[in-house]
């Protein structure tokens, strides 16, 4: 029992020292997870603050770890800033007034706003990238091993309320939003409220996703204002060896020339 326990310190031990040497907020970190936490979860630091990434609860603000996060000792990570484009962003800022669940391992990059006062849900090896804006008014949902690309707007609310002219009447300003699983979103995109896109859907930059998506055949590539299909049949390569060999080759007339 002993050596099990010398083991696991050794293992917590190691994740802290990368964690440092990769330039995380560290004592920020522990301050977090501890007024977040019970000790027994905070102590393996399951989020992460990087420079200049902040975070705060307010009212009844929470954040969840589900049981599948804990039991897998996953980690979200704020702020980490890997990309030339993202160097000189401002700060990275996570605001919480309603519940805001992890699922897995998440990476938001430096200089991204996420604004939570309904309901958001986060699934595993979710990357989300720099200087994104999320506002989470009703409920956002994205699914696990998706990837939202820099300067990506994802609101479900219209912020102000709005009605027809002739005939006043109520009109929600909100409506939930929910990304399906593998889903890659291209930068620059807005999506808004009641947007639905379902599993292996590719959205094009600089796009307005506004509608439900769910009659796209599988593996669709959208894109457009509005978006609309512009393929089917088409993915993103999310096998990790698959996407090195095609890198590979791509980069082999280089190669060449600078023999």
């Amino acid at each position: 029992m002993d050596s099990i326990y010398k083991r696991y310190k050794r293992g917590l031990l190691h994740e802290h020292l990368l964690f440092i040497k990769q330039g995380c907020r560290y004592f920020y970190s522990w301050y977090f997870n501890l007024r977040h936490f019970p000790w027994k979860i905070a102590k393996r630091l399951p989020i992460v603050f990087y420079k200049s990434a902040y975070a705060e609860t307010r009212g009844r603000g929470k954040i969840i770890l589900t049981d599948s996060f804990i039991a897998h000792n996953r980690h979200v990570i704020f702020g980490e800033s890997l990309m030339d484009f993202d160097y000189q962003c401002e700060k990275t800022y996570l605001h919480v007034e309603g519940t805001l669940t992890f699922d897995g391992n998440v990476t938001v990059r430096r200089g991204t706003s996420i604004w939570i006062h309904g309901n958001m849900f986060i699934s595993d090896k979710v990357l989300i990238g720099p200087r994104v804006r999320i506002k989470a008014h009703n409920s956002v949902t994205i699914g696990c091993n998706s990837r939202i690309a820099h300067e990506t707007q994802i609101f479900d609310t219209n912020f102000h309320p709005t009605e027809c002219v002739t005939n006043p009447q109520y009109t929600p300003i909100s409506c939930p939003i929910r990304i399906g699983g593998y889903c890659w979103i291209g930068n620059r995109t807005t999506i808004s409220k009641g947007t639905v896109l379902p599993d292996h859907t590719t959205v094009a930059s600089n796009s307005l996703v506004a509608k439900n998506y769910s009659d796209l055949p599988p593996y669709s590539l959208i894109g457009g204002m509005p978006a609309k299909l512009l393929k089917s049949d088409y993915s993103r390569v999310w096998d990790a060896k698959r996407e090195k060999e095609y890198l590979r080759r791509e980069f082999e007339w280089y190669r060449e020339r600078h023999k």
